[in-house]
């Protein structure tokens, strides 16, 4: 169990302390502070020693405008070192100005600080808590740096479902492993420029690729870190909407996932209508003829069951009609494939922004670039028949649940090369794969079905039961017209071939030396025919389906004008047998 206690401080409120017992994780320890979850998580971490008194008074204006009014309109939980040291003691400052109220936590080694409330300078190496936060976690270890782990833990903890960002000011080697920790937990990182020390060595990095080699830290922070370098120049307004900005999450992006998943639920809903739709049609053409046969064997002339009978076989045709007018009208089966068509080539362009490859490499006009692809995508869905669709508002959860990459993605974290192929290309094959066994299966057993449909005609025609030999047909014309329109044959085979080229592409990025993989144009190459092989693949789907579609309307018209023909013959044969005969 971990110890509570309280300090009060002068002129301010009583601070909760937890301090963490052996075997203590993150949650426990939130839970001990009685925390609620927070919609999003700050975290502030920097140095007092490598701190400039210059950059003291932009500082104390990004902390206190910037990070403290941003933390109030996002109910963001803030954590730092929790000592009155330093980037600490700044934020404690514009803590207790701007958002006094707000959850304000320190995480610092039990054994380094100094609880009395009194004392504002360090002795004998142990230094004070800052006297505005509302929460502290003293942790186990007996030097500065032990208390990292703990910090994440608890942070990652508090961040669970929702956003957290890291922000760098000044600070030494030890800040350094810290960002490190961000950077591993996919958390965005804005490193104010110009406030020296560690976030100065990120930044002047940034711009020189060779500065970072000797630096396992640095090279790590580089190559891997989703960076926003800010200016200790710039305006407090500015930081803190680019402080929202991390927490909520890309605004473009966020609309770019928000238009993927109203047509992705429009999509879902057309096909599930054209599959249903198609499902009765073909289920009452095989009812039509099996009531057909029944009617002649098993209920006499005067039996009541054969009017009703009679009056269904006379519904049927009718409904039928109905329902493929209905297709014709609403065309479901095209806004289902031009729905999907958009929502996929929206996903195809979220992927290249995140990961920033070709024209999404330039920070300044990325948003931009991906506002007008969306807007170019959307414009081309609006000039077909998919604008006669309703799409909806999407209010679910965003981005919305994708297949096996939704356990490991939150969708808005900036990707690298790896995270990129891992995200991307290994979900792909494994939905590729995974579908693939489904339609082999599927074809398999009604293929089968058909071969021993074929084989119960062949003995009902030798015991002479040719009759119900139609009924056998119905059902086997049914199932070759399911077969047809869901492509199920030449799904697998394309899937295969899809399947096939991500694995090339995957090779060969593997095969890549590591000086290669960061290269930016093999990146881009990667990025682009990753894509194409998709968008290939998706295009490929949507010229077999329509050309499947246009097959089905003339086969299902064709078969209507059989029934026509059929039902009149019926008609005018009992119109002849009834008729009274000559007596000439």
């Amino acid at each position: 169990m971990s110890a509570e206690a309280g300090v009060q401080f002068a002129s301010s409120q009583p601070a909760r302390i937890v301090e963490q017992s052996a075997g203590q994780t993150g949650r426990d320890l939130v839970a001990a502070l009685h925390l609620e979850q927070p919609p999003a998580v700050i975290l502030v971490i920097g140095g007092a020693a490598t701190l400039q008194e210059s950059a003291v008074p932009a500082l104390r204006q990004l902390f206190g405008r910037g990070v403290a009014r941003a933390a109030v309109e996002t109910k963001a939980v803030v954590i730092d070192g929790g000592t009155r040291a330093g980037v600490i003691a700044l934020v404690g400052d514009a803590m207790s100005e701007f958002a006094r109220g707000s959850i304000h936590l320190g995480v610092a080694p039990a054994s380094r600080v100094d609880r009395d409330p009194t004392r504002n300078e360090s002795i004998d190496g142990r230094a004070p808590l800052d006297p505005n936060h509302s929460h502290f976690v003293l942790t186990l270890g007996h030097e500065w740096g032990d208390e990292t782990g703990t910090m994440y833990d608890v942070a990652g903890a508090l961040a669970d479902g929702g956003r957290a960002v890291t922000i760098v000011a000044g600070g030494g080697r030890a800040t350094l492993r810290e960002v490190v920790h961000s950077v591993r937990r996919h958390w965005p990182i804005i490193v104010v420029e110009g406030s020296g020390g560690a976030a100065d060595r990120i930044a002047d990095a940034c711009g020189a690729q060779s500065a970072a080699e000797d630096d396992d830290c640095l090279s790590e922070i580089l190559a891997e870190g989703e960076l926003e370098l800010f200016p200790i120049t710039g305006s407090p307004e500015s930081f803190r909407r680019m402080v929202i900005r991390a927490v909520r999450g890309d605004a473009s992006l966020r609309l770019a996932w928000e238009r993927f998943a109203a047509l992705d639920a429009v999509s879902s809903r057309q096909q599930k209508s054209f599959n249903l739709t198609q499902l009765v049609m073909l289920t009452l053409g095989v009812s039509a003829t099996s009531l057909a046969i029944a009617q002649q064997i098993w209920f006499g002339t005067a039996s009541p069951a054969r009017s009703v009978i009679h009056y269904v076989l006379l519904a049927l045709p009718v409904l039928l009609s109905i329902l493929i007018a209905a297709t014709n009208r609403f065309k479901t089966g095209n806004k289902w494939m031009l729905t999907r068509a958009a929502a996929e080539a929206i996903k195809r362009e979220i992927f290249r922004y995140r990961v920033r490859a070709g024209q999404y490499r330039d920070p300044p006009g990325r948003e931009g670039v991906l506002a007008q692809r969306i807007e170019d995508v959307t414009r081309r869905l609006m000039r077909t028949e998919a604008n006669a669709a309703a799409v909806p508002r999407y209010a679910g959860r965003i981005p919305p649940p994708m297949f096996a990459a939704d356990a490991e993605d939150d969708g808005f974290s900036a990707l690298t090369a790896d995270r990129y192929v891992d995200i991307r290309i290994r979900d792909q094959l494994d939905y590729f794969r995974r579908r693939i066994i489904q339609l082999e299966r599927k074809g398999k057993r009604l293929q089968l079905l058909i071969l021993m449909i074929g084989g119960a005609a062949t003995i009902l025609a030798a015991v002479d039961q040719e009759i119900l030999i139609p009924v056998a047909t119905a059902i086997v014309t049914a199932i070759t017209i399911y077969l047809g329109y869901r492509q199920v044959d030449t799904t697998v085979t394309t899937y295969n071939q899809t399947a096939t080229d991500l694995e090339n592409l995957r090779g060969w990025w593997v095969a890549l030396s590591p000086t290669e993989q960061t290269d930016p144009q093999k990146l881009d190459k990667l990025v682009e025919h990753t894509e194409k092989v998709l968008q290939a693949e998706l295009d490929g789907w949507i010229q077999r389906m329509q050309d499947a579609l246009a097959d089905l309307r003339k086969e299902q018209e064709e078969q209507q004008r059989n029934r026509r023909e059929a039902k009149s013959t019926r008609a005018g044969s009992t119109a002849t047998n009834g008729a009274p005969k000559s007596t000439s």
